[in-house]
């Protein structure tokens, strides 16, 4: 295995792959072991980028490839051009793969891109246009030369990459060389054309029919289809290179402080401080960031300034951490800030640093990004419609706080396991009133549609056990009442999309022993906080104040029914009530108040022991 220190070798580089579809991400495998993972009707895709062995370490706390920040290499350069079918009278691009004829036309139309394409290649480098390697990829064509740039192994090299290809490329598909991008391994399945990636030469590009018949399979005569191309001999582009920002190098000395934000320049003057470097060094990166510094300078800061107990690993996880979930700077009232207060400082008199101010642009970029979010065909907004099918759109956003309560005994967390357990996003789950295991349980009961008590006898009879954990291997339990600041610290850990409270009256703050009301609307307000400052959704169950009249019907809920929180409520995006008797299956689910201003009613069914909810009229 080689150090850290040392710079590996091919057949020692790791990949990330995806497994049956793009979102089965985040396995890690060998360069040397991609080869496994060619076969009869695997679909598989894998990193542009290959990685050092500190991806393992890596993965063993942050869950996620994307977040890795350390060395990043490339060996080849992948030309992904797609190929689309223009539906006029829809007037959008439309996939054709079950249609032989247009799946013909549309691969023949992207001949003459690839064509000009590798004209625009062999110019550039002067390569022979019959020596750049061709694959068919199942729904277009890749090329796939060698490294004619000759990018060096760095932290930045993902975003001097992309930069570069767009550049000179702008023709081609950019997404596979971003940060999360993939690209379908060589030899791989496309499900949908139901033909595999394969070699193809310069010449067989005039016979579409000949490549989708030999693209059935991706072996010819028991071994994996070759294509001989001519010898490659190409300039070196390396002085083409568009440099990332994240190369500038500067000394890093101790100066004198500025009167911009001082505690944080007397701070790193100050140097490590045994038991407080950490927390020093998450506040400095907090600061640089709001302050413009990029990803690579603040690195090169934080390397410097940490003493020798740190291990490269650990500074570079602390400044990823900071950059990916874009915390928000420490403010003048934090005791450490506080501690290294300086009074030239700006904000001494009022001590008001960390009010952000984004201007009009900024903010408009922000939405454009949110609305791409939303609509990602990859990874799209969850749609508690598509649950339920209700008549409106009711979307979970990334930043959203969303309140559920109803009345005792009927079902709430039920509910919400039903919907994590459909949705299938990351969660965290704070099951605060029943254990654990019968939370397991039921989230197994929900997937398999199946008996509860059928799923005892599974378990107890040791029978599925590994593949039942496969069921809810989205979900990170914790059963054990935390804090405030235990739930940013999982959240920072597990880095989940969702996190889910059951229920928000668990949650321990002493400081407001005895004032329930005041305890709440400081929990609701933090909650809401954290959910735009980690870009996840939280999820809040909470009980109701009186769910009943004198004569025993059900009060009609509304925003203000929670207990305690009369006031704190409104700190939530979206409020849902759900409303029932304890001896009726019928349930009535209702959006009581909702920030985008839409509402629905509707009623469903609930069978507690095959654990289901099914839509009914009223």
């Amino acid at each position: 295995m080689v150090s850290s220190n040392e710079e590996p070798k091919l057949d020692e580089l790791y990949y990330e792959i995806a497994k049956n579809n793009a979102h089965n991400r985040n396995i890690v495998v060998a360069r040397s072991e991609l080869g496994d993972y060619i076969g009869e009707g695997k679909v598989v895709y894998r990193s542009m980028y290959g990685y050092k062995n500190t991806l393992k370490d890596h993965m063993t706390i942050a869950k996620s490839v994307q977040s890795f920040k350390d060395t990043c290499y490339i060996e080849n350069l992948v030309f992904d051009l797609d190929s689309h079918y223009e539906d006029k009278e829809n007037k959008k691009d439309t996939e054709v793969f079950d249609d032989p004829v247009k799946l013909k036309k549309v691969l023949t139309d992207a001949v003459y891109g690839v064509k000009e394409l590798i004209r625009l290649i062999a110019e550039m480098t002067g390569t022979p246009e019959y020596s750049i390697p061709i694959w068919y990829s199942g729904r277009g064509f890749h090329l796939q030369t060698p490294d004619f740039f000759h990018f060096k192994p760095s932290t930045y090299l993902r975003e001097e990459v992309e930069a570069t290809m767009k550049h000179f490329f702008p023709m081609i598909d950019h997404l596979p060389y971003m940060t999360s991008g993939l690209i379908r391994l060589n030899y791989s399945y496309n499900a949908k054309s139901k033909t595999y990636k394969i070699p193809v030469h310069y010449q067989d590009l005039t016979h579409i029919d000949d490549i989708l018949i030999r693209a059935k399979s991706y072996m010819e005569d028991g071994k994996l289809i070759k294509v001989k191309y001519d010898e490659w001999d190409a300039y070196d582009l390396s002085d083409k290179i568009i440099v990332a920002q994240e190369k500038a190098r500067f000394e890093v000395n101790k100066h004198n402080t500025t009167r911009i934000v001082t505690c944080v320049q007397n701070m790193f003057n100050a140097g490590s401080i045994k038991g407080q470097s950490h927390n020093m060094l998450l506040r400095m990166l907090t600061v640089w960031r709001k302050q413009g510094m990029t990803y690579g300078q603040s690195l090169i800061l934080a390397k410097a300034w940490v003493d020798k107990g740190w291990s490269d690993y650990e500074v570079t996880n602390q400044v990823n951490s900071v950059w990916k979930n874009r915390y928000l700077p420490y403010g003048c009232q934090d005791n450490l800030m506080a501690k290294y207060c300086d009074q030239d400082c700006i904000y001494y008199k009022n001590r008001n640093y960390n009010i952000a101010i984004d201007d009009n642009v900024t903010i408009l970029q922000k939405l454009a990004q949110r609305i791409k979010d939303d609509n990602d065909p990859e990874n799209p907004s969850f749609d508690l419609k598509n649950v339920f099918d209700l008549p409106v759109e009711i979307k979970f956003r990334k930043g959203q706080a969303i309140l559920l309560f109803g009345h005792p005994k009927i079902g709430k967390s039920f509910w919400m396991q039903y919907v994590c357990q459909k949705a299938k996003i990351k969660t965290l789950y704070y099951t605060l009133e029943m254990p654990v295991e019968e939370i397991i349980q039921r989230q197994v009961s929900i997937q398999l549609e199946e008996d509860i008590f059928k799923v005892e006898q599974r378990v107890l009879q040791g029978e599925d056990i590994y593949e039942m954990s496969e069921l809810i291997k989205h979900i990170t339990f914790i059963g054990i009442s935390p804090t405030l600041s235990d739930i940013r610290a999982h959240i920072e850990n597990y880095e989940p999309e969702w996190v889910i409270i059951d229920t928000v009256g668990y949650i321990s703050e002493d400081q407001f022993k005895g004032n329930e009301t005041l305890k709440l609307n400081y929990i609701f307000e933090e909650l809401k906080k954290m959910a735009i400052t980690y870009k996840v959704v939280i999820l809040v169950i909470q009980h109701i104040v009186n769910g009943v009249d004198e004569k025993g019907k059900l009060k009609p809920l509304n925003m203000f029914s929670g207990l305690y929180s009369k006031t704190g409520s409104r700190a939530f995006d979206k409020i849902l009530g759900w409303e029932g008797y304890q001896d009726q299956p019928r349930r009535k689910l209702s959006m009581l108040a909702n920030r985008e201003g839409v509402y629905f009613t509707k009623y469903m069914m609930f069978d507690k022991v095959k654990s289901t909810l099914t839509p009914t009229t009223e």
